[in-house]
């Protein structure tokens, strides 16, 4: 755009005071000197507006649907729990038969029963109380009780419970990976709103300056100075100028509503604070080099630990598998009392059995598949650990090259600022004494507005790929409190590295 402005205005010297005084202000309003000092990886400084926006996004619509996910996960958490605690279930039953017993003909049993349910190994023990009302009988009302237990043997661990406990922890990484990419969507959908708004705003500058070249190239024109050809010319260039006012007001535009997605307001309404705030990574020290934030990422990552965890629970699967599709071996018992009513007398004695069931499978195409399958599950748990770890790894060391060439682009950058303010410099005497034109400190400025520009881009790049990178490692920001759905109540295995 430079080159072009430079082009347009190096051999005219029609401009009016209007439009000087319209790319002077332009100018005197950007902010040349960056207002961030040098980043690091250990912290990084953005405006306070700008965490304002984040803390926005994380109670925002994006916020609500990650919540109900997680909801669901715990939800289905409690019923895999619930199925593991002691169940108490009432019942009524009525029946008639006949014979009724061994010296009753005909007879009507009916009454209320009392069921406890306890989990008991892989299976369950149930307790069974009731009492009933009887005809045929001397004694019309009478009660009756039994007990049962059937318990599986040699069928390997009993992993349900941490199965479940697994589940959730999976679901509460996955909440706290997508409150992550709702922090660095913030902190981009924010930064490109304040670029848009400042295009936005030099694209009007410069249509403007347009119109007013090309009004003074139809005055020409009415007094025969100009030709048709150069008329022409100015015109395009007007024309182009339309197009890039309208292409940066509809990115205005879009980069407006991408923030209204987050936070349902826009920027006017939150606090106008462009202070700023340094933010530090909640890490006891800082790698120095990249094997050191490796190391630290491979320890510190909590999805990493799901994933030796589901590789175990895949391992504990397969060898309940192997040791149930061969045979059954459970272990029974029972007891009833009263055993035996008569019609005028009631034994009393309680009947006890106890036993061992054992069933051998000579063939059962099913549990063999049974068996394949978990072999399958197991070796995809190993293969998902170790693309993690790789995909860690690599995530860590892109993370680390993006900072090198932001930070190589930013020297670049601020280099070629301190370039353009002495050309600046040199266009002003050459104009103060004679020797240059007014269009070429005009130029100057506009090139220092845009390298500006530049460089304040560039800042905020950084800052979102320093946090990119803590993210890579499992570190969170301490001022950025990431809103945890789950309570006491629920098992939050891995939490003590996630800050919740």
């Amino acid at each position: 755009m430079f080159c072009f402005i430079h082009r347009r205005f190096n051999r005219r010297l029609f401009f009016t005071s209007c439009g000087l005084a319209l790319l002077l202000s332009l100018c005197v309003e950007a902010r040349i000197d960056g207002p961030f000092p040098g980043i690091e990886l250990g912290e990084i400084t953005i405006p306070g507006i700008q965490l304002e926006v984040i803390n926005e996004a994380l109670s925002g619509p994006m916020h609500e649907k990650a919540v109900m996910a997680y909801a669901n996960a715990a939800s289905r958490y409690r019923v895999a729990l619930a199925a593991l605690r002691p169940q108490l279930r009432a019942s009524v039953q009525a029946g008639a038969a006949s014979p009724f017993g061994d010296k009753i003909d005909a007879g009507v049993a009916a009454g209320p029963s009392i069921t406890l349910s306890v989990p008991t190994g892989q299976g369950r023990t149930e307790i069974s109380l009731g009492a009933g009302v009887r005809t045929g009988y001397a004694q019309p009302i009478g009660a009756q009780a039994s007990f049962s237990v059937k318990m599986p043997l040699l069928s390997g661990p009993d992993n349900r419970r941490k199965t479940a406990e697994h589940e959730l922890a999976v679901a509460q990484e996955t909440y706290l990976a997508d409150q992550r990419q709702l922090i660095v969507r913030a902190m981009q959908a924010y930064d490109d709103f304040v670029q848009a708004e400042q295009d936005f705003r030099l694209a009007a500058e410069l249509l403007e300056l347009a119109k007013q070249e090309y009004g003074l190239a139809l005055e020409r024109e009415e007094r025969g100075s100009i030709s048709a050809a150069e008329l022409f010319r100015l015109r395009s260039s007007l024309n182009a100028s339309l197009d890039a006012e309208a292409q940066a007001r509809r990115r205005w535009t879009e980069s407006r509503e991408a923030l209204r997605e987050l936070t349902t307001r826009d920027l006017p309404e939150f606090t106008d604070s462009t202070e700023p705030i340094r933010l530090r990574v909640d890490l006891p020290e800082t790698p120095s080099t990249p094997e050191g934030w490796v190391a630290l990422a491979l320890s510190r990552r909590t999805d990493l630990k799901n994933a030796r965890q589901a590789v175990s629970l895949a391992e504990e699967a397969l060898m309940t598998a192997r040791l149930q599709a061969k045979r059954e071996v459970s272990f029974t018992a029972g007891a009833q009392w009263p055993h035996e009513t008569e019609e005028t007398s009631t034994d009393f004695r309680t009947r006890v059995h106890a036993g061992v069931e054992a069933s051998f499978f000579l063939w059962d195409g099913a549990r063999s598949e049974e068996v394949v399958a978990a072999e399958l599950r197991l070796a995809a748990a190993k293969k998902a650990l170790e693309d993690l770890e790789r995909a860690i790894e690599r995530s860590v060391h892109a993370a680390l090259y993006d900072i090198a060439e932001s930070e190589r682009a930013l020297r670049q950058a601020r280099e070629q600022l301190e370039q353009d303010k002495l050309l600046l410099t040199v266009a002003q005497e050459r104009f103060e004494s004679g020797l240059g034109l007014q269009q070429d400190v005009i130029a100057r400025r506009l090139a220092i507005v845009q390298q500006s520009n530049r460089i304040h881009a560039l800042e905020a790049r950084l800052a979102r790929q320093c946090v990119l990178l803590w993210h890579a490692v499992g570190a969170d920001i301490p001022e950025i409190q990431i809103n945890i759905p789950w309570d006491s109540e629920d098992h939050c295995p891995g939490c003590e590295n996630t800050g919740a």
